[in-house]
């Protein structure tokens, strides 16, 4: 599961109410619009999961030392990175049942693409107010979820629904290898950096064990400190065993079963590989965020309404009124005082010429 996918999981519509649930068969999936209005949690004594506005289940009571509330929140934070997932099949839904000589509780629990969900003991039956056993309230919620997960889910936009028959077959099993996850898959910034096979020390799936490390790696590999060219690092462990760790924490410690799995005979080499692919995955950009599909109806929901093109509106044009002339006081005009006329300049008469002065004999 890519970081992407996971931060695209934290955006899509998973809602917890409270309120009536309306009897329904175990495949019925009831219609958005009959999800009762929620009740706040201090006034309620129950809790419904909700995917996409569908019911999927609702406890009662509480139940394993915590309150319907808060199991019904702890099934959700194991659900919304899975809503990130795309092409979830009605059968990624599988009910594990223990083997009678196992040492484990022999409950039934719910696995959808290869991550524990809920196991469903008898108090669980009973914070449920159903009666039954543990086995036929398990496969009845992992129908709903075969209902409601392949739609609910994550696709590109190209890409069709999945199409869900009325009644899928449910696998119920005591092999724990069937349960879905057999391949873990850790990327960052579209880079595959590891990849784990089978069944995981402590009983997890190698998807569940692959989600706990994608996790680790995306707060490790935040930090400045994770691009320097030194920041990866692998040490071969006394007890046989791989670190390799980023930016001096640990991020993964690879065994000898991890090593069987990929075709090595010692973990060193196989982590040396590892540190490699995340050495290159450090050096590419975060990709670009993806954007959701919204999910389509479900069987038995009321058509969905032809969207209405809505009328064109016409504004009226607002006339404002002339302005009304103000009143002004003539200002006087201050009185010109007379130009005085030019000087003329004095009429000098022309001198008559001398007369000619006769010579003297």
């Amino acid at each position: 599961m890519t970081h992407n996918t996971t931060r695209f999981a934290a955006a899509l519509l998973l809602t917890l109410t409270g309120g009536s649930l309306a009897a329904q068969t175990p495949l019925a999936v009831p219609s958005p619009a009959s999800t009762p209005v929620a009740v706040p949690a201090a006034i309620s004594s129950f809790a419904d999961l909700t995917l996409g506005g569908y019911p999927v289940l609702r406890l009662r009571a509480a139940a394993g030392g915590m309150t319907a509330q808060e199991r019904i929140d702890r099934i959700t934070e194991r659900l919304t990175p899975l809503l990130g997932i795309p092409d979830i099949r009605p059968s990624d839904i599988v009910v594990f049942l223990p083997p009678v000589d196992s040492h484990v509780n022999r409950s039934p629990v719910i696995y959808a693409l290869g991550r524990k969900l809920i196991t469903v003991d008898t108090a669980t039956v009973a914070a449920a107010g159903g009666g039954g056993t543990p086995l036929m309230m398990a496969s009845k919620w992992a129908a709903r979820l075969q209902q409601v997960l392949p739609r609910v889910n994550w696709r590109p936009a190209n890409r069709p629904e999945t199409k869900v028959p009325p009644h899928p077959p449910l696998t119920v099993t005591h092999d724990f290898a069937q349960v879905g996850g057999m391949l873990g898959v850790v990327s960052l910034r579209g880079k595959v950096v590891l990849k784990l096979r089978g069944p995981q020390p402590g009983g997890v799936t190698a998807a569940e064990r692959a989600d706990l490390l994608t996790s680790r790696l995306d707060r490790l590999s935040s930090g400045p400190a994770a691009s320097l060219p030194d920041a990866v690092q692998v040490a071969a462990l006394p007890d046989g065993t791989a670190a390799l760790t980023v930016s001096g924490t640990s991020f993964v410690t690879v065994t000898a079963p991890d090593a069987r799995a990929a075709g090595f005979t010692q973990p060193l080499p196989l982590a040396q590989g590892w540190a490699k692919n995340l050495r290159a995955a450090l050096t590419q950009p975060p990709p670009a965020p993806l954007l959701p599909v919204p999910p389509t109806q479900v069987p038995g929901d009321p058509p969905a309404p032809t969207p209405v093109p809505a009328a064109p509106v016409t504004v009226p044009e607002t006339v404002l009124p002339a302005p009304t002339p103000v009143p002004t006081t003539p200002v006087p005009t201050p009185p010109v005082a007379p130009t005085p006329p030019a000087p003329t300049p004095p009429v000098i008469a022309p001198t008559p010429d001398a007369a000619p002065t006769t010579p003297a004999k």
